[in-house]
């Protein structure tokens, strides 16, 4: 098996270096010659979001994306939480209590710690044109005329973000047009964040969203809500909202992988029932949560 490219780094932010890797093992092992740690006891997450990786998700990542590599007794919460250690580190090194409340934002009263930071903005939630609210639109690129244009760009640019990468295989490619072709055919379902759309839209008709909750709860325990309408601090607040694959993503890469294979092996024709099921599971809120990243939980989802 050919090895596909890598950048790692550690806790400390050293790298990131490039490695080629064909198995996880390889990768732990070139990953430390690079980084000029020792590679026993070892374990590999992804960077962004902190997921940990097995043999099994390996195969499943995608070229060139990054990865840190953990010692033992080191942890990686995802980038967005290495920033807020940062954050408090550099404000309130001298603080305990301020950084012990900001390092656990599940509570109300860590919540309201950071929003003291978001500078008090002139709301003009029921406006759409940028003329309407000129710095709303304050760095945004000139093409975008309303406030739900924008949102529908940022909501379809995440869903193409979930297409599968890497596939060789002639069936595997099919599969993988077959969903980009459908997934182009609902516009991307860029509406999920179009206030304006009120069949498709997972907001209310002022632009409010509502935290979905974790994976495996049936809402949100602490009504984490965010309106990125609102201003523009807090539609750069809405980064930090993701939507969670219940079924996690890396084992419908799988599932897709295998059913490939399969049909090759079968020598029969690639089903459009299977592609729908898997269109389903990667694109659509029948398997996706949108939450607040504190509910998105970094553990295996166990949902088959």
């Amino acid at each position: 098996m050919d090895g596909k490219p890598f950048r790692v780094t550690n806790t400390s932010g050293d790298g990131p270096h490039g490695v080629v890797a064909s198995n996880l093992n390889e990768l732990v092992q070139e990953g430390c010659n690079k980084l000029q740690m020792s590679a026993d006891g070892c374990r590999v997450c992804l960077f962004e979001d902190g997921t940990e990786v097995d043999e099994r998700y390996f195969l499943a990542l995608d070229r060139n994306c990054k990865l840190v590599i953990l010692q033992k007794g080191q942890e990686w919460k995802g980038e967005k939480f290495n920033i807020l250690d940062k954050f408090v580190e550099t404000f309130y090194e001298n603080n305990d209590e301020l950084a012990t409340l900001a390092n656990d934002m599940s509570s109300p009263k860590k919540r309201k710690f950071l929003e003291n930071f978001i500078p008090i903005c002139q709301e003009n939630i029921s406006a759409e044109k940028r003329e309407e609210d000129p710095s709303w639109f304050e760095d945004l690129d000139k093409r975008f005329k309303t406030k739900s244009q924008y949102m529908k760009s940022i909501c379809g640019q995440r869903m193409r973000n979930y297409l599968p990468k890497d596939f060789e295989k002639e069936k595997e490619i099919k599969i993988k047009d077959k969903l980009k072709e459908m997934l182009k055919g609902n516009n991307h379902n860029e509406s999920y964040f179009d206030r304006t759309d009120e069949q498709k839209c997972i907001c209310d008709s002022s632009g409010l969203f509502t935290c979905q909750g974790p994976f495996d709860k049936q809402t949100c325990g602490s009504k984490h809500s965010i309106n990125p309408y609102r201003c523009k601090e807090h539609r750069i607040m809405f980064r930090s909202w993701n939507f969670d694959h219940k079924k996690e993503r890396s084992v419908i890469i799988s599932n897709i992988i295998n059913y490939a294979e399969n049909v090759e092996n079968n020598n029969t024709k690639v089903n459009d029932t299977e592609v729908l099921q898997f269109y389903e599971e990667l694109f659509t809120m029948k398997n996706l949560k949108f939450v607040y990243f504190v509910c998105h939980k970094l553990t295996k989802h166990n949902i088959l």
